[in-house]
This record gives C-alpha cells, structure tokens and sequence, in this order.
C-alpha cells in the first residue's frame, strides 16, 4: 500500500506518456513484421555435412509479383476457408490461394519432407496429392528422409531452393535447436496476429503451446503423442482408474516362477516421468531456466516408481523390445507405451482385445503427467528464397495441412496419429466406440506436458545415464542373491548422491560451452 500511496500524479502523468510512447513503437514494429518476407535472409555459419537430394523443380515460375504483399488492417483481413474451418489471412495469401485454384498463377515448386514409417507415408502421399488436386499451381515434392537435421542444415547453408525441404515435420522439441541455428522461420514474421490468433482457436492449448519458442509461433501442429497405459482386455476384464487399482493388478499377476509380470515398462526419462511429475519433479524448465534433476521432488518421484513398480517387472532387461515382447506374449496384462506400439500390438493381441487409458494417478494430490511431443510442420529459410510465391505456397500449404479435417481424418484412421485439432478431437470423444485407441491416447494427451524446445534440454537427457545406475544397484543387489526389499533399499539409497552427480556433470558440460 506504501508503495502505491508514493505515485505522485507527476509520476502518473509520466507513466501515461511512457504507456503511449511503448504503444506507438509497438504498432510500428507490428506493421513493419506483418507484411511478406525479405527476399534475403541470413544464413547459419555452420558448413554442409551431407549430400541435398537430387530432385530439382519441374517448371520454373514465369512471372514474378513485381510488388512485396502487405498485411492489411485487422478489419480488412479476409477469410480463408479450409473445409469446415475458417481462418483470417493477410490479403496477399487470400488472392494467392484464389488465384492458384483458378489456374491464374504459373507452377510454383515446394519440397516437403518427413522421416515416417512406410504406412504412414502411403497416407501422406495421398494428401500431399489431395492438396494439389485443390491447389493446381502448386507441385508438392514430397520426400521421406532420415538424418533430417542434417540435411537441413546443409541445404539452408547452401541456401538454393530445391536443394532442401521448404517445410518438414518432427516433434516439437527440435524446434529450440532449429530455432536458434537459424534454420526454421517463425511464422509471425509473415502472418499477423489475427490470423495466429485465429490458429491458436483450432488446436488443443497444449498443442500450440508447443509452437511458441522465445515469444514467437515457429510452426503448426497436427499430431501429438505421449504414453499411456495399455490394456490386454484377455486378462484384465476393466482397465484400472487409480493407482491402487493399478498396483492390485500388479500384485495379481506377477509371478516370475511362471515367466509371468503384473506390468512391461521400459525404463528410462520419458518413460518414468509421470511419476516425477506427480511430486512435482521435473527435469529442465524452460520458463525459469532451471534444472530440477537433482530437486527433493523428482527423488521422490523416482523413488515411487523403484518402490511401487519396478518390483513388478521382468527388471532383466527394462529395454523397449524386450518389454514390447514381454506384453505381446501375453506374459504381462498391461503395459505403459505410446501410439508408436500400437500397430504392432494390433497384430498380435487384436485391437478388439485392447483398451487404453491414462497413466493413473496415485491420488488426488499426486496427479501423474507425462511428457508429449507434439507434431509440428516448420518452414525452413529456403522456402523464403527466390520465387516469393514459394514462401505464399508453403504457408498455404502448412495451413492447409493441418487445419483440413478430412486430412487429418486421414492421418487418424490409417496411420493412428492422434489429433490436435479442436474439431477432431470432439468428433472422437462422441465416437469413442469407433476410434477407442485413439481417444485412450488423446486423453493422455490432455494431461501431458510438452517436452521443452530449449537447447539446453538436449543436456537434461544425461539424467538417463543417472537413472541406469541406480537402477543397476537394484539389479546387482538381486544378481547377487540378496532379497527385492534389499534391493530396492540399495537403489533407493543411491538415489541422491547419484542425482547430485549426474547435475554436476550437467553443469560441467554447460561450462564447456559457454566458456
């Protein structure tokens, strides 16, 4: 209250001037960012380190606009329509799309690319074709890559369109990487704020949240996946909605006289993290800059799961395949996986004999939340080179991708990603009868938190390394004939000082490169 009683109204009227002086600079900056991109722009200092693909251009737009699009006014920004949903665009992207679809714009080249299973780019063939049937100016090359960073980052530093992706796909964490490497573009420096705005309204929160890197929206979503917990229905009739239900079942089944476990859980940071969440444990926050590997709260998470799960498992080998088998076999009636199992388990138990739900929580106060990664589509600096209708198709292109229903209808039923979008999601929860593997994982989904985009997460993931030793001393314990209870007792203790190292080595590296 003092310090509110000391405003003079000299200070007031002070206050206002400043107020107005920051809202005029504030709409000078906007009105300089909202028009359509240099032609030019910087490239990253670091040099090729692989071959660009082969594939060039079919046809080399004839005519080029002689003047740079700008955004108009908000009042003034007119309609795009994709399907069912609506959009406001700058009007240089509005008469783009009208005129591509009326055949009044000479071809315009883009490159996409993805790094997918074989399944999964059958259906994107199909709507990359989808989108050129509705946007005849527009060819598409679509590739399917591996080694995606790489390539990227010696393409834009060559910096010759076609020689790379003008737009890619991969979870939402690569963007702080990307982001800072000078690689991908954000797209507020083209769309203004309406049309971001306008975005924002069609995805789930955490989805978009995922786009958002140091105050800028840097791509679209469309996809997003996070663990759950995976039911054989052949041997638990009702998936268990508490912890205690959860661990009874457990209990039930383990027997490893009889090869048989109450659970198959690969073991390591993604994997373990509902159960650090639920204290209140994390291992790198990028808000506060922070890192939690070593807090009270994420020992007391990986406490929990030494005490209350690893008992239950088949703890001879805690790797992925091992354990995918170990459910599949039908030696384990549950299992905690993401949507990237789930063809493979359709295969051989039936998707009829599977349900999914939740990681449950241990109560109300301990809420378990595990990490997502959210499918993103980014546009690359290349696609700002050359031809400026190259960057007007990429965007269309980005936004039509991911706002279309029917496309992403597409990607659901015959790849199983699990939607972001509003419209979608709302059609899944009313056919939950029809599409109960996807609705398992959505609802995991709304409950997860995103995987941070700061480049110093890459160095929290050494918390793993940690993790293994800890939980190597409960495998030696058991290796050398002592009890579980000794065994957990041997992990648990070395829980601390284990964690204290692992943010010691952590700080070290960081040291390294700063200095």
């Amino acid at each position: 209250m003092g310090y509110v009683s000391a405003i003079t109204k000299t200070t007031a009227i002070i206050i206002v001037v400043l107020i107005v002086i920051a809202a005029i600079i504030g709409a000078v900056i906007y009105l300089q960012q909202a028009g359509a991109p240099p032609t030019t722009t910087p490239s990253p200092t670091t040099s090729p380190t692989t071959t660009t693909p082969t594939t060039t251009p079919t046809t080399t737009p004839t005519t080029t606009p002689t003047t740079t699009p700008t955004t108009t006014p908000a009042e003034e920004l007119p309609e795009l329509s994709i399907g069912e949903t609506s959009i406001r665009v700058p009007k240089w992207l509005k008469e783009f799309a009208d005129k591509c679809k009326a055949g009044e714009i000479d071809t315009v080249d883009i490159y996409f690319a993805t790094s997918m299973m074989p399944f999964e780019v059958n259906i994107t063939s199909k709507i990359v074709e989808k989108f050129m049937e509705e946007y005849p100016c527009i060819v598409v090359h679509y590739d399917n890559i591996q080694n995606m960073k790489t390539l990227i980052a010696a393409a834009v530093q060559v910096g010759e369109p076609g020689k790379g992706p003008d737009v890619f796909t991969w979870a939402h964490d690569w963007t702080g990487e990307m982001a800072d490497a000078g690689y991908i573009v954000p797209l507020d420096k083209y769309l203004p704020v309406e049309t971001i705005n306008d975005l924002k309204s069609q995805f789930l929160a955490i989805a978009f949240q995922a786009t958002q890197y140091k105050l800028s929206t840097w791509g679209l979503p469309w996809a997003a996946e996070a663990i759950a917990l995976v039911v054989n229905t052949n041997m638990v009739d009702t998936p268990p909605e508490t912890f205690d239900e959860m661990k009874s079942i457990m209990e039930q089944f383990y027997d490893p006289a009889n090869d048989m476990y109450g659970l198959a859980y690969q073991a390591d940071p993604y994997f373990l993290y509902p159960w650090i969440t639920a204290f209140g444990g994390f291992y790198y926050d990028e808000i506060t800059g922070e890192f939690g590997i070593n807090s009270t709260s994420t020992e007391q998470g990986i406490e929990f799961y030494i005490r209350n799960i690893l008992p239950y498992l088949d703890y001879s080998d805690l790797g992925h395949e091992h354990q995918l088998t170990v459910f599949t076999e039908g030696r384990a009636p549950m299992m905690i996986t993401g949507p990237w199992d789930i063809p493979r388990i359709k295969d051989v138990i039936g998707e009829e004999n599977i349900k999914i739900v939740p990681v449950p929580d241990i109560d109300s106060e301990h809420q378990t939340k595990p990490f997502s990664g959210i499918k993103l589509l980014w546009m690359t600096q290349l696609a700002t080179k050359g031809d400026p209708n190259r960057l007007k198709a990429t965007l269309l292109f980005m936004i039509w991708f991911t706002l279309n229903d029917e496309t992403i209808r597409m990607l659901m039923e015959g790849a199983g990603f699990i939607p972001v979008k509003l419209s979608l999601l709302q059609y899944v929860s009313e056919h939950q009868e029809e599409y109960p593997i996807i609705a398992g994982f959505a609802a995991s989904i709304a409950e997860s938190i995103p995987m941070p985009k700061d480049v110093k997460m890459s160095k929290a993931w050494y918390v793993g390394t940690c993790l293994n030793a800890i939980l190597n001393n409960f495998t030696a314990v058991i290796d050398a004939g002592g009890t579980v209870e000794e065994a957990i007792n041997s992990a648990v203790e070395s829980i601390d000082i284990t964690l204290d190292y692992c943010m010691a080595e952590i700080y070290r590296s960081l040291e390294e490169i700063s200095g």
